[in-house]
């Protein structure tokens, strides 16, 4: 088939209140050998944004989803009071492709709600005022780190500003050969000690801190930097699901629910993509936008390249679950401590949380924190997480009640919550996930360059369209 659209005319038309036809959907693909031009395997953002781009120009496109819901790793708890956010939900002032999508759908946003996040400090047992913290005796560290609170500690090991020139230094060779390297051994070069670390590390996205490299965590400050004077972070309103429903039911092609991909083959003249159960479907291209942690289960034939089947196989993904308990009483007037509370115990970071919808508390459970919670049912979960809020602040005890719990590594289709870098992965692997293999292309945040999070996803999804759309024109 020959493409309507080429690149240039592509991004133009985003702006289109309307998505072109697909020109007789997957019944004219039918009649010649195929279920669609192209197959997406995965219907979260990065999904269902290749999906509108390729749609946009013209492509007829299957969009394959294991679950049983769209959304992938977004997911507004529409069950629980306050109506909280489960997955990503920040739209960051540089997320162009979310807003452009808001903006197109014509969705509200609005700023934060309600007051600013204020910790009270629960250290070796012992609860108090992060203003108490500088002349507390639970307070190891030594000047000049004693008056810097806990949670603002590792700002005090990284270099001021990042040292990577732009959003996509982080690929350099020449990069990655001075900062490619364990999180934990460069800590410890810049005077990190024993207590430094261990405070480190609570809430730590990987289990131990030098599971992750120096690298990962200077993106992360580089993103940071590019966003931080371009405006404040936005929310969508009335949650992430409905900018997710809108991008959805924006698609005219069809979408497969609870349809898990098992194998995918490449032949000369098309691609095969098996689900389990036994359906089969053909497409020109194939683009998976599933975690790592999914593709590794999926037999791709023939195999991928040696150094790519690594990453696929290797490059970690970080742990978090969250717990969202609706707030019935103001208990901090009880007690007069802050609301919030940041532990070194099994409970990281206790958040009270506004909402359009109201109030709660969430209780963001990763890194070491998360074992427990990926060995046990959520019900045990649930109470181990009531019994240790009643024991390390009584004043909650009548005043918070029991919400829901969602544990992202214990999902059978994300199996941790974000893809990071261990230490030499990126002078490894580079951006080798990103990469073509045959007619299968890839996308997901996994694999994005410039932008992480929701915008990461869109844009690796817009890359993986971009790429396909020339190979079909």
């Amino acid at each position: 088939m020959r493409i309507a659209m080429n690149r240039r005319q592509l991004i133009r038309a985003l702006g289109a209140s309307a998505a072109l036809s697909a020109g007789g959907g997957l019944a004219a693909c039918a009649r010649r050998g195929k279920d669609a031009d192209v197959i997406i395997i995965g219907a979260g953002m990065a999904g269902l944004q290749a999906a509108m781009l390729l749609e946009e120009a013209g492509a007829r496109v299957l969009l394959l989803e294991a679950d049983r819901r769209t959304g992938g790793r977004v997911f507004t708890l529409d069950n629980v009071d306050g109506r909280p956010e489960a997955g990503g939900f920040e739209v960051g002032p540089m997320y162009a492709r979310v807003l452009a999508q808001v903006q197109r759908f014509g969705l509200g946003l609005h700023g934060w709600i309600g007051d600013p996040i204020r910790y009270a400090l629960h250290i070796d047992d012992q609860l108090m005022p992060a203003s108490q913290w500088a002349q507390a005796d639970e307070n190891p560290l030594a000047e000049p780190l004693r008056t810097r609170p806990p949670f603002a500690l590792a700002g005090a090991f990284l270099p001021e500003a990042s040292p990577l020139a732009s959003l996509e230094s982080w690929l350099e060779p020449a990069a990655a050969q001075r900062w490619d390297l364990p999180y934990g051994d460069y800590l410890r070069a810049q005077g990190a000690d024993d207590a430094a670390l261990h405070l480190l590390s609570v809430g730590f996205t990987a289990d131990d801190i030098n599971d992750m490299s120096l690298m990962w965590m200077l993106r992360q400050q580089k993103v940071r930097e590019f966003s931080r004077e371009a405006g404040p972070l936005q929310f969508i309103d009335g949650g992430m699901h409905a900018l997710l429903g809108a991008m959805h039911g924006s698609l005219k092609g069809d979408l497969e629910l609870a349809c898990a991909v098992t194998s995918i083959e490449t032949m000369r003249d098309g691609i095969e993509v098996d689900c389990a159960g036994g359906r089969r479907y053909r497409a020109d291209h194939v683009i998976s936008t599933v975690p790592l942690t999914t593709l590794r289960d999926i037999a791709i034939h023939p195999g991928l390249p040696e150094l790519q089947r690594a990453a696929v196989s290797s490059i970690p993904y970080g742990h978090g679950s969250s717990v969202f308990l609706p707030v019935r009483e103001p208990y901090w007037e009880a007690d007069g401590l802050p609301p919030s509370i940041w532990s070194d115990g099994m409970l990281p970071r206790v958040m009270k949380w506004q909402s359009q919808q109201g109030e709660y508390l969430w209780v963001y459970l990763s890194g070491k924190a998360n074992i427990f919670c990926r060995n046990n049912p959520d019900d045990v979960v649930m109470e181990m997480v009531m019994a240790e809020l009643k024991r390390i602040r009584p004043a909650t005890q009548g005043r918070v009640e029991r919400g829901e719990v969602m544990c992202w590594s214990k999902r059978p289709w994300s199996m941790g919550t974000f893809a990071y870098r261990g230490p030499g992965d990126v002078r490894r692997f580079g951006d080798v996930i990103n990469q073509p293999h045959g007619r299968l292309h890839f996308a997901g945040e996994h694999t994005a360059v410039l932008s992480m999070g929701l915008e990461g996803a869109m844009e690796s999804g817009e890359r993986a369209a971009f790429e396909v759309l020339e190979r079909l024109g």
